[in-house]
């Protein structure tokens, strides 16, 4: 839940990251503003991009490998209610 994320700029660059991951070709001049307007940079946004994709791909390579997950990472993620989607 990215609403629950704080400070909001870190919500805002994630929600955008998530939002455009899967087409790029979406973004929006208005959109970029609205990040910069809460400080920031391009360079976080081109590092929270790459991050973002890095790890979609990871996960859709696991998936595909039909790699099984490590039992201390399935633990982590269930005691902090995470998920990989895996």
């Amino acid at each position: 839940d990215i609403s629950k994320i704080h400070p909001e700029r870190v919500a805002k660059l994630i929600e955008f990251c998530l939002a455009h991951i899967d087409d790029p070709d979406s973004v929006e001049d208005s959109e970029y503003k609205k990040l910069c307007d809460l400080g920031i940079t391009k360079r976080e946004v081109l590092e929270a991009l790459y991050t973002t994709g890095f790890a979609d791909r990871s996960t859709f390579m696991a998936k595909a490998l039909n790699m099984d997950v490590d039992n201390e990472i399935i633990e982590y993620l269930e005691e902090n209610e995470l998920s990989v989607n895996i």
